[in-house]
């Protein structure tokens, strides 16, 4: 009867933590799964800094081009783009380049405080 009740015990403390877990974790990690959009890839002109604008929807602008699974966003020199594309929505892992000619050299987007450029 011990053993029954100390397995139980035991049973509640380990079902609490994944449940509460799964109540605060489990809307933020299922948006992440129904959500996502295709990933882009940023073409930034080597050396910009600052802020960029990307225009979505504009009449007459080309669409974006795809680079494999990658939406391909080529920044103009003073970091400005006009696409007829819709703007993505939902989670993508998108990646950052500074691009001179055809050489592409990757940035990071660890955020600020760890070493990233985005």
């Amino acid at each position: 009867m011990a053993q029954v009740r100390a397995g139980t015990l035991a049973l509640v403390f380990v079902s609490l933590p994944v449940l509460l877990g799964a109540i605060v974790y489990g809307p933020f990690i299922l948006d992440i799964l129904l959500h996502r959009r295709p990933p882009s890839r940023f073409l930034i002109p080597s050396g910009y800094q600052g802020w960029v604008r990307v225009e979505y929807r504009v009449p007459n602008a080309p669409p974006l081009p795809r680079e494999g699974k990658y939406l391909l966003v080529r920044l103009a020199n003073d970091g400005t783009l006009k696409t007829s594309s819709d703007l993505p929505e939902g989670w993508g892992h998108d990646q950052f380049f500074y691009v001179l000619g055809d050489e592409r050299t990757t940035l990071s987007n660890a955020g600020w405080c760890k070493g990233g450029m985005i």
